[in-house]
């Protein structure tokens, strides 16, 4: 009975160490994910798509672009949705500056090498069309801000 009682104790007591050092190791992985950038639009008007039905009736619907952005350990991915057209992505800070254009048709992802630019924090820029979003990124050290 008492070594039953001991073993008992000695597998809770095990579990006890091992499981905090579980949620430690599952945090690190978490900080990998790629984090939502806050986007600011500026300036633009609303784009007009045109639909015609039978060739009679016709109508307009407001379409708003929807930007999103991304950031990776060390890419920015932005997703832009119901806009067709060039896309031109600045980055820009005091250690550096990059710039990407990618096309979209509708829907589509355009992903940004952060490579070269030192850890510190960044203005993006992104133009579609008329339409400019602007927001901030942290690369490296900075990026638990």
């Amino acid at each position: 009975m008492k070594k039953t009682g001991f073993l008992l104790l000695f597998m809770i007591v095990c579990t006890a160490l091992v499981f905090p050092s579980n949620i430690k190791n599952a945090n690190e992985v978490q900080d990998q994910w790629e984090d939502l950038v806050e986007l600011s639009r500026e300036g633009g008007t609303t784009r007009i798509a045109s639909t015609q039905s039978f060739s009679i009736q016709s109508f307009s619907v407001a379409v708003e672009p929807v930007v999103e952005a991304y950031m990776g350990k060390n890419a920015l991915t932005v997703s832009v949705q119901n806009y067709s057209g060039p896309v031109f992505v600045e980055i820009y800070g005091a250690k550096g500056a990059t710039s990407s254009f990618f096309e979209v048709f509708n829907n589509g992802v355009g992903v940004v090498t952060l490579e070269g630019l030192g850890a510190d924090e960044y203005r993006i820029r992104i133009t579609i069309g008329d339409i400019t979003y602007t927001g901030t990124i942290y690369k490296g050290k900075y990026g638990n801000r």
